[in-house]
């Protein structure tokens, strides 16, 4: 099936005479792509003698609230010159449509979210028994247009909320939910007496994630209590990102790996480095994702919210890592394994290399500092960093940011500047010997 996009008039049963109805009929904008076929009125209606065949209507005409055939004509074709460049933009990319973008773009050209708002900010609270706390929670995610990893963050943050209030005894709506409650919640997550316990961070990305669901609430209106006024969420804390060296990378890259499953390993993520792509994307490459000698692919996180290309030239050891797999009568541009497993073997791979040198890190769950083996921290992300880390001294953060998805004021990119041991070393003997 071609991508296309035309208008229509919506077919509706005349309950008088059986019959199509033909007076004051929604326009219909018929959006389809290989899978996928979406109907959506764009706000005006006419009469079928009105319309015409071209997907326009008649010259004069004019709605009941005073808008002309110019007003209409020109939102049709504004509407099809968006959804037609934005279908040449993931041709361009080798990436298939999403609906939630397509359904987005239409929202904000037809005025559709707007309107919603307003809507939905005049609709009564229902009554418990005929809504539930999760149908608002749902609402929330649908109406936020979230990417596909949010959604998954946002979940998995209303599953640990569940999980407490059903240890605890605890129905969970908009009453129960106190600011004592939220404290208990945040002792939940982290002492392990009833859950394993998670990292600060993930409890700060878990409850900004139930403050932000809160915050829609009482904006639309379903609630007035606001546990979170007097409720305090530390902020995220990041150390200094840990990465492995270019010489280290090229060891793995040049080393002699008897086992077919860390020799694949390897491959994966030397090329990881090499690109510098989230693993829920890289698992994601297909062999028509290289183009003229380089990967293009839309990053995932950002897909649904901020689409963007991200193109990475593919340098002499990324292509030799494909072209020994090119035999291989798959679509996969590697032979990916699960992210879990990946990890898994990502360890066991560098202790195989006697890659183990002491590290630094932020513990996760104390947040105090620790001396651990890079392989015991070793896992896909490194890759990620590596590729930024390698490159951050010398290359600007503009160039990184279109390779790796990030933006050029990420504030990622300030965890990469730190000074080196060379130039303090430099310092002490120049200055100081």
């Amino acid at each position: 099936m071609k991508n296309k996009i035309n208008f229509t008039l919506e077919k509706r049963k005349n309950r008088e005479n059986s019959g199509v109805n033909t007076t004051d009929v929604p326009v219909l904008a018929v959006i389809s792509y290989p899978g996928q076929r979406i109907k959506y009125p764009i706000g005006y209606r006419v009469s079928a003698s009105d319309w015409m065949e071209e997907g326009q209507v008649q010259p004069f005409f004019v709605t009941d609230n005073g808008v002309n055939a110019d007003e209409v004509n020109a939102l049709i074709a504004k509407i099809k010159c968006e959804i037609n460049s934005y279908f040449a933009y993931c041709d361009a990319v080798h990436s298939e449509p999403s609906k939630a973008e397509i359904l987005n773009k239409l929202r904000l050209l037809t005025g559709r979210k707007e309107k919603a708002i307003k809507r939905l900010a005049k609709r009564q609270i229902k009554p418990a028994e005929t809504r539930s706390f999760l149908d608002y929670i749902n609402e929330h995610q649908l109406f936020k247009n979230f990417s596909y990893d949010r959604k998954k963050g946002y979940r998995s943050a209303f599953k640990h909320l569940f999980r407490f209030c059903k240890t605890y005894g605890i129905t969970a709506n908009f009453d129960t939910i106190t600011t004592q409650v939220l404290e208990n919640f945040r002792k939940y997550l982290t002492d392990g007496k009833h859950c394993k316990p998670v990292s600060k961070n993930t409890v700060s990305y878990i409850l900004t994630a139930v403050k932000s669901f809160w915050r829609y609430c009482i904006k639309m209106g379903y609630t007035n209590n606001n546990p979170f006024l007097r409720f305090e969420i530390e902020p995220e804390v990041y150390g200094q990102p840990i990465y492995i060296t270019k010489e280290e990378r090229d060891t793995l890259y040049y080393l002699h790996i008897p086992d077919e499953r860390l020799r694949k390993t390897r491959d994966i993520f030397v090329f990881q480095c090499l690109v510098g792509c989230r693993v829920g994307d890289l698992i994601r490459l297909k062999k028509d994702n290289v183009v003229n000698g380089a990967i293009e692919y839309i990053p995932r996180k950002t897909k649904d919210e901020r689409p963007v290309i991200a193109r990475v030239p593919l340098c002499p050891k990324a292509q030799s890592i494909i072209d020994r797999y090119t035999t291989v009568e798959d679509e996969k541009l590697l032979p990916f394994i699960s992210p879990q497993k990946y990890n898994d073997y990502i360890k066991e791979l560098f202790r195989f290399a006697h890659i183990t040198r002491t590290v630094t890190r932020l513990n996760p769950l104390t947040r105090q500092e620790e001396r651990v083996s890079i392989a015991d921290v070793a896992s896909s992300h490194m890759a990620r960093r590596t590729f930024i880390g390698i490159l951050h001294r010398k290359v600007k953060n503009e160039v990184i940011g279109s390779m790796s998805g990030h933006s050029a004021n990420s504030k990622a990119f300030s965890r990469y500047y730190h000074i080196e041991d060379d130039t303090k070393r430099d310092a002490v003997n120049t200055y100081l010997d």
